[in-house]
């Protein structure tokens, strides 16, 4: 992609597509364990926002998709999806949110595929994250536009279809603030984050810095005696 080809595009740019796919360290354990070999997979959210950022540097704006939907997710799973998303604010990359779909061929094959009207409203929020970080990194001088198009579609369609649920979502693409809300115990900020006090790994990882004994000033070490010097 060049300037010549979208003038509001900077400078050009090379693209490509992988998959980060879910940002649950269980479910990546449980179905995809290799993803990121030879790193552990509960280095996931690491090396992937590590990637994309050495991949920005190189002049690479990638595209990525994200499964939600998954047979067995839990609301906690997908949370972890939205931490996800949270830590790549500011990288440069297209989010291709997409609902999880049983493939032949593969373990899932048998599976039930989730329809948006068994969605919950954290998945949603996957999906309308993902759409409001494109919109604000690709096309952000359209931002009108897709405030008309998110009000028309939910005032015309989606409020009969899927109730309550899609209002804050669609109203995080339009580019109004929060709305609504998720499950109490996943409140997002203003600016549409994850409030950190949330996040678990943040939680557990204050309650093991907690834990941990600080090491000594050296004037607070006790003086050897001078005996034992010589």
């Amino acid at each position: 992609y060049t300037p010549s080809f979208r003038p509001h595009y900077p400078e050009p740019f090379v693209t490509a597509l992988f998959g980060i796919e879910s940002g649950s360290i269980r479910i990546m354990k449980k179905y995809m364990r290799g993803k990121i070999w030879p790193y552990p997979i509960e280095q996931y959210h690491e090396v992937n926002v590590q990637g994309i950022g050495i991949l920005n540097d190189n002049h690479w704006r990638p595209m990525a998709t994200l499964i939600t939907g998954w047979p067995d997710e839990t609301p906690d799973d997908t949370v972890q999806t939205l931490e996800l998303l949270d830590k790549m604010k500011g990288s440069k990359v297209f989010f291709v949110p997409l609902m999880f779909i049983p493939l032949e061929d593969t373990k899932l094959r048998n599976e039930r595929r989730v329809g948006m009207d068994q969605m919950t409203p954290e998945q949603w929020d996957v999906f309308a994250t993902a759409w409001r970080m494109n919109i604000n990194t690709w096309a952000s001088h359209q931002q009108p536009l897709f405030t008309f198009a998110s009000l028309f579609s939910y005032f015309t369609y989606f409020r009969w279809k899927h109730g309550k649920k899609v209002f804050a979502p669609i109203m995080k693409i339009a580019g109004f603030p929060a709305f609504g809300s998720l499950p109490p115990k996943f409140p997002l900020k203003s600016d549409g984050a994850i409030d950190p006090q949330y996040c678990r790994e943040d939680v557990r990882a204050i309650e093991r810095a907690q834990e941990v004994r600080p090491m000594p000033a050296l004037r607070d070490l006790p003086t050897v005696p001078e005996q034992l010097v010589r």
